[in-house]
């Protein structure tokens, strides 16, 4: 199950071991990818594209209950209890600490170490073979701003099981 920054971990392990994946699920994930044969633009490259601003947000906000955030990104209202359950593993700020520090490893510049290996890992993922369940929904079907690549944009349509292209062998 690769899900939100899960799905980008996820993906990675995906092109780079895809013989010891046989099936997946996907849901609401993304790959950055840049084309490392592609010239970096001139510099300084200030943070750009869909992460950016969630990288400020965290960055600079002095409390960041991302727990609560839940009850906008959902569509069902959510329990009072669920909402308990994510905020349990952080009973104290410190414990977002690394939380914290793992969003600004997320690519939103040209020159972040990430991409040649998520470029590598998405041209296996894009020809892979496998078999899956694919939940994406509608903002992020397809190509996104800055390169983002929305794993299987060849299903077409959100929920639904389909196959990406067969693999060159």
């Amino acid at each position: 199950m690769l899900h939100d920054w899960g799905g980008i971990i996820g993906l990675r392990i995906l092109g780079e071991h895809p013989d010891r994946i046989a099936r997946v699920c996907i849901s609401n994930t993304a790959l950055p990818v840049r084309d490392p044969a592609e010239p970096l633009p001139p510099g300084p490259h200030p943070p750009s594209g869909p992460l950016a601003g969630f990288q400020k947000m965290v960055r600079e906000a002095p409390s960041w209950p991302h727990w609560e955030m839940l009850r906008a990104l959902t569509i069902a209202d959510l329990p009072q209890e669920v909402v308990d359950g994510f905020h349990a593993p952080y009973p104290e700020p410190k414990y977002l600490v690394g939380n914290r520090q793992f969003t600004q490893l997320l690519p939103t510049t040209p020159d972040n170490p990430m991409y040649p290996a998520n470029w590598e890992a998405w041209q296996v993922v894009q020809h892979g073979e496998l078999v899956g369940e694919f939940a994406l929904s509608p903002q992020r079907e397809g190509a996104g701003e800055s390169g983002v690549r929305w794993p299987f944009h060849a299903c077409d349509r959100p929920r639904r099981s389909c196959r990406s292209p067969a693999r060159p062998r």
